[in-house]
């Protein structure tokens, strides 16, 4: 993925899901995730379905076209999943750096998933 890099060896590592890591410790609650795994977002968001519907925390991501398709992924099969679990994609607005609600033209690389009854536009 970055070409100024050398690889000088690979290295195998245990993988473990979200939700089996919360289930071990017993986690009752979970308010923010922050996702950097280098294209590999999906799956780990796959391993997190329990986590993510039922403690509904905020996902901070990573979106780059680039990296996802390394791992078989596009951004759009990304923003889908989140989606189906009711949450709203926000972008970082370069003028204030504060988030906003992102629109479906928006391909920008940092992302927050915010629950749905979590955003402005569920009040009403």
């Amino acid at each position: 993925m970055h070409s100024e890099i050398q690889l000088i060896r690979t290295e195998t590592v245990a993988v473990r899901t979200l939700d089996s890591i919360v289930k071990e410790h017993n986690l009752d609650r979970v308010d923010v995730i922050k996702i950097d795994v280098e294209g590999a977002e999906k799956q780990l968001l796959e391993g997190a379905m329990d986590t993510l519907g039922r403690m509904r925390p905020v996902v901070l991501l990573e979106v780059s076209e680039k990296a996802l398709g390394l791992q078989g992924t596009r951004p759009q099969e990304l923003i889908d999943l989140l989606q189906s679990l009711q949450y709203v994609m926000h972008r970082f607005d370069p003028l204030t750096g504060l988030p906003v609600q992102a629109q479906l033209s928006d391909t920008v690389e940092n992302m927050i998933a915010v629950p749905l009854e979590r955003t402005s536009s569920s009040a009403g």
